[in-house]
Parts: structure tokens; sequence; C-alpha cells
């Protein structure tokens, strides 16, 4: 549309519904400006609840959607938009490929009708950008106490498209809203599509993966408070390594709140929050060999993505990849640390087999109130590990279970903690390939101090 200018409100002017047309254009085309000064890809979905049970069915059909369109349009259903269920179950011709489902809005048109007049807002609209009642409603005087006045409202017209067809749609504002897969028979929803998004609660796919980062970043910094020293133990913690989990620490510490700010805060743009996980990637390279500050690495041999409205997924997991890898360099994974739930006569837990790997080394992290000696030599002389299944065995037949072989300290990238014992675990023994099958241990040791607890621990 060519450049609106304001109208020359004069003395004796014969108004015409010209002037109020182009006053109101004018009035919505000032707002685009102001929200490209403000943020970048100030477009996309703020709100969208779209009917599984209809999706799985075949159709399109939209519960409610708020959105701001490229051209600064903002549209709300219910509200001033209608939107129609549409089926795709024909349209879908290649099931071996996802459909993508748009939410499109005619352009406004200068030498065309923009309207069609409907009978009501669940009939066909037309292409026009906006549909209105042939029956007008009735709106009471806001400000006096005026009669009632008959006033047609207008709706914007929404329409649903499917990726097949967007070639040929030059003349819509169109945005993604959702993605449908073909598997198993059955229609499902994409897990990796995130629509162009005004904020991080706008998909639930995108405000699970936030929440997954923010919480990860989380746990791994209370691991790392474990190297904060004391004054009783300063000394011991004053080693090169634990420096530099110090440092990593507060890095996390710096971005770990702002992450909490950020998700409890919303609406937050993805573009802000993606901003941070590159600052994160480029601060925590610094304790890597192996990645750079752009995310690059042999393993990664490309630099994490420059921001991309319409691919926020890919944006977003790639830099949860990096992080994640020079996170697990530092620090032990969700994953890798078990801790053992007590049991009668001892210890046990259930394991996964993610938690095995072959080049990962097993330890066990034994923590108690008593004394060091004593408690070092009850463990050796009393407790055998094993699975449940051969621990009756292993008991009646006085046999050792795992060997486990004593540290003077703790193992590279674990912290010194007081009271805190460490014992290596020989992975190359018949009773761990027992627990690895069974994906189960269970410590037999009766003797205990009260409130011990221990953690199977696995370092990469």
């Amino acid at each position: 549309m060519k450049s609106l200018k304001p109208i020359y409100w004069h003395q004796g002017l014969f108004l015409q519904p010209q002037h109020f047309q182009l006053t109101d254009l004018l009035q919505q085309a000032l707002a685009r400006p102001y929200l490209d000064a403000t943020l970048p890809f100030a477009w996309g979905v703020r709100e969208i609840d779209i009917q599984t049970s209809a999706l799985s069915r075949g159709t399109g059909h939209i519960n409610s959607f708020a959105a701001i369109f490229q051209d600064g349009t903002y549209v709300q259903f219910p509200g001033n938009a209608v939107i129609r269920p549409r089926s795709f179950e024909k349209d879908w011709t290649y099931r071996d490929r996802p459909l993508t489902i748009y939410a499109g809005l005619h352009r406004f048109q200068e030498n065309a009708s923009n309207v069609t007049v409907v009978s009501d807002l669940e009939a066909e609209g037309g292409n026009t950008r906006f549909v209105t009642l042939a029956d007008p409603e009735e709106v009471r005087d806001l400000y006096g106490e005026g009669p009632d006045a008959l006033v047609k409202s207008l709706y914007f017209n929404i329409r649903l498209f499917w990726d097949s067809e967007i070639q040929h749609l030059d003349h819509y504002n169109l945005i993604p809203i959702a993605q449908v897969l073909w598997d198993g028979g059955a229609i499902k929803t994409s897990p990796t599509f995130i629509p162009p998004s005004l904020s991080l609660s706008a998909s639930r796919t995108l405000a699970g993966l936030v929440q997954e980062i923010r919480n990860e970043c989380a746990s791994r910094a209370r691991q790392l408070e474990e190297f904060k020293s004391s004054g009783e133990d300063r000394g011991e913690s004053s080693e090169a390594g634990s420096i530099t989990y110090l440092l990593a620490l507060r890095t996390l510490n710096r971005y770990v709140p702002l992450l909490y700010q950020y998700t409890e805060s919303d609406p937050l743009h993805p573009w802000v929050f993606y901003g941070v996980l590159r600052q994160m990637v480029g601060e925590l390279s610094t304790f890597s060999s192996s990645i750079n500050l752009f995310g690059e690495s042999e393993v990664f041999p490309d630099p994490l993505p420059a921001y991309s409205h319409e691919d926020i997924w890919g944006c977003v997991a790639r830099a949860q990849t990096v992080l994640f890898t020079l996170l697990n360099s530092l620090t032990i994974g969700a994953d890798l640390l078990v801790r053992l739930n007590p049991a009668p006569d001892g210890f046990q837990a259930t394991l996964s087999q993610s938690f095995f790997s072959p080049r990962t080394r097993y330890y066990l992290a034994i923590r108690t109130e008593e004394e060091a000696e004593a408690v070092l030599d009850s463990f050796q002389d009393t407790a055998k590990v094993g699975t449940p299944s051969l621990m009756d065995t292993l008991i009646r037949r006085a046999l050792p279970g795992v060997e486990l072989t004593p540290m003077s300290g703790p193992p590279s990238g674990l912290p010194r903690r007081l009271n805190t014992h460490y014992f290596r675990v020989e992975v190359r023994d018949s009773v761990w390939d027992s627990i690895r099958q069974e994906e189960s241990i269970q410590i037999f040791w009766p003797t205990a101090p009260p409130g011990t607890t221990i953690d199977l621990i696995g370092v990469k």
C-alpha cells in the first residue's frame, strides 16, 4: 500500500467514508515502525490452542488464537477475528512428509473490495481481508446517555492453508502455526515444531524446551556448589582444578537466575532467550579446549546459527546441545549420578541403560558424619555390592561382590567434600555385568551409620 498521510481536517469539509477509512488505516500503519524499532521479529504467535482431537481426524480447528501478522495487524480469536475449521485429509497427498498448517490474512487491497458481508460468523467469508455481519449490532453510548446505535463491526478473516498452497498466496500474510506427521497409521503433531512466537509460552514445545534448559543449568550449578570453600576446608579447596570449577560456577550463578527471571516474567521474546544461550556457550567455552566461543568444534563444525524466527526449534535445540556438552565436561549429568535409597540392611537404586557406557569410570561416594577411619573399616569389612537377585547368594557364600578400590581423594572432576569417601568401581567384573543387565544395584551394609548417603557416579 502507498504511504498513508494524515487527513487535512478543516471547516466545511464534506465527510465521506474515505476520510474515516484512511484515518483508521493510518493509525494501524503507525504501529509497524514502532514494533520494528522496539524489537526484531515483532510478529508471530502470542497464544494458540489447537484442538488436538480434530487434528487427529484430519481437520485444523482453532479454539483460540492471538498473533501479530507481518504488517503489524493484531488479531485475536475469539475477539476481532474469525477462523473457520478446515479439513486437510484429502489435500495431504504425500503422507511421508510433514504437513504444515498456516494462518493467513489477506493483504489490504486498494483497488478491490476488502469486506465480505455474511449472514453469520460461521459462514464462508470468501477471500477478503474482513467480514462483517449483514445485521448490525446495537452499541450503547459509552460516554453519555444517548440512544443505542446500530454499528457494523469488521472481523479479520483468518483462513487456514497448507504448505502445498503457499506458493500461490503472495497476496496473504502467513504464519505457520502447526505441523502434523503421519506416524504408525495415525496423525500426530510434530514434537519439534515451534511457530514463530512472540513469547516463550506461545508454544508448549518451546516452553518445555526452555524449562528443560533452565532446570538442567540449575542442577549443574548445584553440583558445582560443592567446590565452594568454607572456613574449615578452604585450604583443601584451593587446587587449580577447584578454581576452574569455581569460575564455571560463577558463570552459571550469573545466568541461572536470569533464566528463572525470564521464565517467570513471560511474555519474553525467544530472540532474547536465544541471545542468552549464545552468551552462555561463549562463556563456558572458556573451560573447553574443544569448543570455541561460537560453539564450533570437531563434533559441531558449524557455529551456532543466527536466530531464525521460523526455525526456533533448530536454533534453541542446537544451542542446548552445545551448552549441555560444555556442562558435561565440567559436571556430572543427571543420568550419571544416582542417589541410592535406604533399604533394609543397606541401600539400593534402579538404573537406566543410559547410565552405562564403555568409556565411563564409576565411583561410589559415601558421605557420613561419623569418624572416617571407622566408617571405612566398617564398609570394607561388611559391605557387599551387587544386584537384588544376587545378594542372597553373595551373603550366603561369603562372596565379595563388585570389587571396590578406596581412593585417597576425589576423582578428577569431583569435589573434595568433608566426610565424603570415594571408592572406584572395578567394572571388569561379572557382578558389575549383572548390575548393568538388570539395571539395578544393591549394597548390603547392615552397620551403616545413621544419616549415611551413597551416590553412584559415572565420570566420562
